[in-house]
């Protein structure tokens, strides 16, 4: 397998601590481990408030969403081993990196090409989050910046420290790619929602759609959804390469279905 290429290299010293009485799964392909985690119905703020710091207008106006259906999605990023698993490809990495790193370079195309291929050799319906799920998710009943508070530090997430969030002291930049679960997950028992890759979702980006909740449809959980015209789609969350404010939880961006980068990869979602 043909993992690394630059020697940057990360060696975790936190204690990750999992919530407890969270809800888990395990579906395995290939000998590698899908895990996931149960994410109740219920409803939510999305967007950013008009006060947040660094609020981008796509952000807005902020909007109540009812997340009708509860869902099972991926405890972290889907990795480097996980991709080879299901596809038989070999994954060569940009960093120096293992198979517990998240794997990225991939198009959104291409990332339905692995669902497609997961879901053929495990009965299974996994599918990419819709943009409402994967903020849902991330805020995990929060309505702060970020799952764990008002500031992002790089103690807490993998991201270029040297530009941080709120009150955060400025840390280092890691320049690349770290393991999956290398800082404490979100209340939700979720692993990276901030930082080291963005994620892509199911969603065709429109930078106004969120002041016309009609252009939203209902995805297989019967969840919003926007599937517009658009080829832009929409990914979250920030990355190794951003800055703490690109990893806030009502963050959004969009970039072409066919188009891939070394700081955006993707996170699975597994509907009953």
């Amino acid at each position: 397998m043909g993992f690394g290429l630059l020697a940057v290299s990360w060696t975790s010293n936190a204690s990750v601590e999992e919530p407890a009485g969270i809800k888990k799964r395990t579906v395995t392909v290939e000998g590698a481990d899908i895990i996931l985690v149960f994410i109740p119905a219920g409803e939510f703020l999305m967007g950013s408030p008009q006060d947040e710091a660094v609020r981008q207008p796509t952000e807005g106006p902020q909007r109540r969403v009812k997340i009708e259906e509860g869902f099972w999605m991926g405890e972290t990023e889907v990795t480097m081993g996980v991709w080879q698993a299901v596809t038989g490809e070999d994954v060569v990495g940009f960093f120096d990196e293992t198979p517990e790193h998240p794997v990225k370079w991939m198009t959104w195309d291409e990332v339905q090409g692995f669902i497609a291929a997961l879901n053929s050799k495990t009965g299974r319906k996994f599918r990419l989050p819709s943009e409402a799920e994967w903020e849902y998710a991330c805020r995990a009943g929060t309505n702060t910046p970020f799952s764990c508070g008002d500031s992002l530090g790089s103690d807490q997430a993998n991201f270029d420290g040297q530009y941080p969030y709120g009150k955060a002291s400025a840390g280092d930049a890691r320049e690349g790619t770290i393991p999956v679960k290398s800082f404490p997950p979100n209340p939700w028992g979720l692993f990276d929602m901030h930082g080291n890759v963005y994620e892509w979702c199911q969603d065709a980006y429109n930078a106004d759609v969120y002041a016309h909740p009609e252009s939203f449809q209902k995805n297989a959980a019967g969840n919003p959804v926007y599937l517009g015209p658009e080829p832009e789609r929409v990914f979250r969350g920030g990355s190794w390469l951003g800055n703490g404010a690109s990893c806030r939880s009502a963050g959004r961006n969009g970039e072409n279905h066919e188009y891939a980068f070394n700081f955006l990869g993707f996170r699975l979602v597994m509907d009953e």
